[in-house]
């Protein structure tokens, strides 16, 4: 247990700080009862999440923890938002991400993504609009709106993922991009001349 609990909490004692960042910041707390409930508050993505138990809750607490972390895998930091549907390709759904929450004057905020075909060619798509409904184009739908004034060619590594380091200049608190990466298939995974994309992010800077 550590304490004093967070600002704004009900709990004292048995408040769990669960995660901490470099700088000693709480990412997660949580308070586990010892019968029926597990709530927690995930502070990077701005969600919380509650497993109920009709018995003993340290019979269940890796599956708790085995929860939550699928969970930080699923959902968007707080301040990047995935809008429209994307288009799969090689039977895959794939997706573009962030690494961190986008803060003001952050030199390590990078754009991520997954389940592209290793080693293939993509291009990030950034514009200052959104399309939800999404436009054709090269047989997907294009989720972020005309003109797109930033492209930027990217290449998967040999796992279908993307690291794309975007540092994040001071005084941009408040701004607004939306992006999008698209995908050429390769001809390791049988759809050769196909195109998939990713469904769109918004992000605002924190």
């Amino acid at each position: 247990v550590s304490s004093p609990a967070p600002a704004g909490t009900r709990y004292g004692i048995g408040c769990w700080l669960d995660r901490r960042g470099p700088n000693g910041e709480v990412l997660q707390i949580s308070s586990p009862g010892a019968f029926g409930y597990t709530p927690w508050i995930d502070l990077e993505r701005g969600v919380v999440g509650v497993v109920m138990v009709d018995y003993v809750n340290s019979l269940i607490q890796n599956d708790v923890w085995a929860l939550q972390a699928s969970s930080r895998a699923e959902l968007p930091f707080l301040g990047a938002a995935c809008y429209g549907v994307g288009t799969a390709l090689c039977g895959t759904r794939m997706r573009l991400l962030t690494n961190e929450i986008p803060a003001v004057g952050s030199p390590s905020f990078a754009f991520t993504g997954e389940g592209a075909p290793p080693g293939a060619d993509g291009m990030l798509l950034v514009s200052a609009g959104s399309s939800v409904l999404g436009w054709p184009l090269l047989g997907v739908r294009i989720h972020v709106a005309p003109p797109v004034p930033v492209l930027l060619a990217v290449r998967a590594d040999a796992a279908g993922r993307l690291v794309l380091p975007a540092p994040i200049p001071a005084g941009t608190r408040g701004a607004e991009v939306f992006t999008q990466v698209l995908w050429a298939a390769t001809p390791t995974c049988g759809a050769t001349g196909a195109t998939g994309a990713s469904s769109g992010l918004a992000v605002t800077v924190q």
